[in-house]
């Protein structure tokens, strides 16, 4: 398990610029947990960039490009902590 822990702090040091090894079983599901939330954020942005890129309606190009700042925000949130 700590392998895997210590494969899983260097993809989220790679995201945030920050080395930290877990101390504990929390620390590392923790970790875990913000690994897969950028990842799964990250999917979301990148899918929503294909829906702007086909968009020839104004209105609906400003809706994708308002959820996808949101989305950007929280993702940087995620990593942030």
């Amino acid at each position: 398990q700590s392998y895997i822990d210590t494969v899983s702090a260097l993809h989220l040091a790679r995201l945030t610029g920050v080395w930290s090894q877990p101390k504990n079983v929390e620390d590392a599901r923790a970790m875990r947990e913000r690994l897969r939330r950028s990842e799964a954020l990250a999917l979301q942005i990148s899918q929503l960039r294909q829906q702007l890129a086909k968009a020839t309606q104004m209105q609906k190009r400003v809706e994708l490009n308002l959820v996808l700042q949101q989305l950007n925000k929280e993702k940087n949130q995620v990593e942030a902590n």
